[in-house]
């Protein structure tokens, strides 16, 4: 999967909706000055937003006149901006405006209205979108989290799901290639000069035949063993939900559509029951806190998250807590933090602090504090040993982790005498159990040197000699590692990120010719694996030299039950 998880926009942490939050400068301040309220005076203020960017005051004029709004004292649009200011002469007509204006919408765009919070001076409003907020009480957070829990039964979802690889993934990917091929073909027959390397080209035969016949094998989908409660991590955003209550949950909606409602989590169906307890321990002791929680908008107060995690294998907890400390009492924090200590110590192994000011999330080498326990948990896949640190990657279902590492170590077709690259190895989960199943050498390589750092101490730990990972950039180590190793049965494994592989990495795979065989490890199949794997396979040329390969076998498997998300293995092989 190569990311924790993927990226779900709502029922997520704080993390996930940093760059929501950040505008440029100039542009936050308009913003800020449209949204604030008018100086000395009592005029109820209304915030539109969502409407066209290319419109001017003059054509909101005309819109609001065309939906009876037209009791205001003055209007202003921000130019190449969706948002704009009424001033209104009667405020009794405040609610009635804001009703209107929520209801309407342009163009599939729905409008967003709300009160300029009046005691803001000049600062943004803080989440006072009535629109957004009424929208999330009416939301369950199961149906935010897990969408098909209840509307699906988990065959119905696994049938959608491998619909889905087949339609926008395979065949996608396969019109494309051919797209690509046949344009390649036409400036051919357009060169009068053709390139020796030009001469042969032809579209490949399993491209000419897809749209009647895939040539690419796709087996049937995979199933997660655990259906519920699979989730040994959950990022908790610390919050107040609709009745004001101090809340450690998921969030219901966007913060970019104007709420901040934080929901708990007891009801949803992928969150441990372990994990569930220690986030409500977790959470009567915030209520009690002198310290407040942090406010979004303002960027005031302290805590902001917690990250729990679950060992599969032995029941430890690590909780990592992110607080803001700039406008916090030394003194205070140091006596909330011992009694944050006292509050969970029975039920959780280790407790570290992360000091983060910034908007978007802290980076993965963080500075993490620990305050209580060790610094790790342990978990196993495959029966290889795993130390979890608070920043470790490790995939977010343990027993989902099995059925696909087994998946890849049975694409792959691994022996004792391959030479296995783990390209974006991270800490050296799927290369280590590679190692230990088949005997095969393993090379891994990632840039984050805390991973390789862990990766090696992975396999110190489960002393497996045959897997050494070393730090640095995929595109310049390939080939000194394969000069320095040989050259024979050579299989590349790649487990990017969400957004895919650097556009350097599949050329450096091609030109390598030693190396017959790639699997793609996906947790974007209709996304980055499709622009990823058209480098890979395109007609040769300056940019992508070396023979294409070809996509042989898709094996989808389910990591995320009750989710529209999918993993994915595909197999690519050449001559």
């Amino acid at each position: 999967m190569s990311a924790d998880e993927p990226e779900i926009a709502p029922g997520t942490s704080e993390a996930s909706i940093s760059e929501e939050i950040e505008v440029t400068a100039v542009k936050k301040a308009k913003i800020e000055q449209i949204c604030a309220p008018e100086e000395n005076t009592q005029r109820k203020k209304i915030c539109i937003r969502n409407l066209p960017s290319h419109w001017d005051t003059k054509q909101v004029k005309k819109w609001l006149s065309g939906i009876e709004i037209d009791d205001y004292l003055k209007l202003t649009k921000i130019p190449r901006s969706s948002i704009a200011k009424v001033i209104l002469s009667d405020s009794e007509k405040l609610n009635a405006y804001i009703e209107r204006l929520n209801s309407e919408a342009i163009k599939n765009s729905k409008i967003e209205a709300f009160e300029a919070d009046s005691s803001s001076r000049g600062k943004k409003s803080k989440a006072k979108n009535v629109s957004a907020n009424v929208e999330a009480k009416k939301m369950d957070i199961v149906e935010v989290v897990t969408p098909l829990f209840e509307s699906h039964t988990y065959a119905e979802q696994l049938r959608s799901k491998e619909e889905e690889i087949k339609t926008k993934c395979v065949r996608k990917l396969c019109n494309n290639l051919k797209r690509i091929y046949e344009k390649k073909l036409a400036l051919i027959k357009r060169d009068t000069e053709i390139r020796p390397e030009n001469a042969a080209l032809v579209v490949p035969e399993w491209l000419k035949t897809f749209k009647t016949s895939l040539s690419i094998e796709i087996l049937p989908i995979k199933p997660s063993p655990k259906t519920t409660e699979y989730r040994n991590k959950c990022e908790f955003t610390i919050g107040f939900n609709e009745r004001g209550e101090k809340v450690v949950g998921f969030r219901l909606s966007k913060f970019a559509k104007g709420s901040v409602l934080v929901a708990e989590t007891n009801k949803c169906p992928n969150v441990p029951v372990e994990i569930n307890r220690v986030r409500e321990t977790f959470q009567a002791f915030i209520r009690k806190s002198q310290l407040q929680i942090y406010d979004l908008p303002s960027h005031v107060g302290t805590w902001r998250q917690i990250l729990l995690r679950k060992s599969e294998v032995t029941g430890e907890i690590l909780a990592c807590v992110t607080v803001s400390l700039k406008d916090a009492d030394q003194n205070v924090w140091e006596e909330e933090q011992g009694k944050m200590v006292e509050h969970v110590k029975s039920e959780v192994s280790s407790l570290s602090i992360i000091e983060y000011e910034g908007l978007s999330c802290p980076e993965p080498d963080a500075n993490v504090k620990t305050i209580m326990g060790k610094e790790f948990i342990t978990d196993s896949i495959l029966g290889v040993e795993f130390n979890i640190s608070a920043s470790s990657f490790f995939q977010v279902n343990t027993t989902g982790a099995e059925v696909l590492y087994n998946t890849i170590i049975d694409s792959a077709n691994l022996s004792k005498d391959h030479t296995l690259l783990d390209i974006c190895c991270g800490t050296g989960s799927i290369g280590l159990c590679c190692a230990k199943a088949t005997n095969c050498k393993v090379y891994g390589i990632d840039i984050v040197e805390s991973a390789i750092k862990d990766a090696n101490a992975n396999a110190l730990r489960n002393e497996i000699g045959n897997a050494e990972f070393v730090c640095g950039k995929a595109e310049v180590l390939i080939e000194d590692l394969l000069r320095r190793v040989g050259r024979k049965n050579v299989v590349a494994v790649v487990d990017p990120p969400r957004s895919g592989l650097h556009s350097k990495v599949p050329r450096a795979i091609r030109e390598n010719l030693h190396i017959k065989k790639v699997v793609y490890v996906s947790c974007n199949p209709t996304g980055s694996l499709i622009a990823d794997v058209e480098m890979l396979c395109c007609p040769e040329s300056k940019r992508y030299r070396g023979a294409p390969f070809e996509p042989k076998k898709v094996v989808p498997v389910d990591m995320f039950p009750h989710t529209s998300h999918i993993e994915v293995v595909m197999v690519l092989e050449r001559q």
